[in-house]
């Protein structure tokens, strides 16, 4: 923010790669992602050909296809409730936020703009 500065260009790359600390936690953070990769597209592969197989026959596949998806489901809903509670008229938001004089009355967050739904 200052009038003088010294550009660097690229320096900061060379420096973070010529850091042996940061070599080992990149090459760590890849061993770790294949480690847990690789397997977990063989298992969802070897479960949707299950699940999809009419030669198999299972039974209650509706129930085991539920049971599978219910983590896609329940993921979004509970950050849905969290940010819900949070932002509401009386959650915590806005209770810090009046109380520290950033707002003057509690704002209705959640509430739609004027003119804005039909």
């Amino acid at each position: 923010m200052s009038k003088s500065y010294k550009f660097i260009g690229l320096g900061n790359f060379k420096k973070l790669f010529e850091d042996r600390f940061f070599i080992q936690s990149f090459l760590n953070t890849w061993k770790i992602w294949l480690i847990n990769f690789i397997p977990q597209i063989g298992i969802a592969m070897l479960l949707a050909v299950w699940f999809t197989s009419t030669r198999l026959k299972i039974r209650f596949v509706g129930f085991w296809r539920t049971i599978f998806y219910l983590p896609n489901i329940l993921m979004p809903a509970t950050i849905a409730v969290l940010f819900f509670n949070l932002f509401s008229y009386y959650g915590p938001v806005n209770q810090i936020g009046v109380r520290i004089g950033l707002f003057k009355d509690a704002i209705d967050f959640l509430e739609a703009a004027p003119g804005q739904l039909a």
